[in-house]
């Protein structure tokens, strides 16, 4: 059986998600075991497995009413915050995401 890093399992998790295959299929593909991809699949889900470190991507926006916005993007889900923000709260707020 081959190690693989929290990383590296998060990559597999978001490519089966990404792929349109199911779970199965995947797997076969993939050359890994259904069952235990279907394990850690749960316990990243449930919160029992976190990755050392998250990336997440954010990014200034300029909406329409010309107020600057910082956008957040994790995933499939994106908030967009004020840049008046205190840097402290924001800080904060990344920090509970990961």
């Amino acid at each position: 059986m081959k190690y693989r890093t929290k990383t590296h399992w998060l990559a597999l998790i978001e490519k089966q998600s990404q792929s349109g295959l199911s779970v199965s299929e995947f797997c076969r593909q993939e050359g890994l075991g259904r069952t235990y991809f279907q394990k850690k699949l749960n316990d990243f889900r449930s919160g029992k497995e976190t990755a050392s470190r998250v990336f997440i991507k954010a990014q200034p926006i300029k909406p329409r009413n010309s107020d600057l916005m910082i956008q957040i993007q994790y995933h499939h889900t994106q908030i967009a915050l004020p840049t008046a923000l205190s840097p402290r709260w924001l800080a904060d707020f990344v920090r509970a995401l990961a």
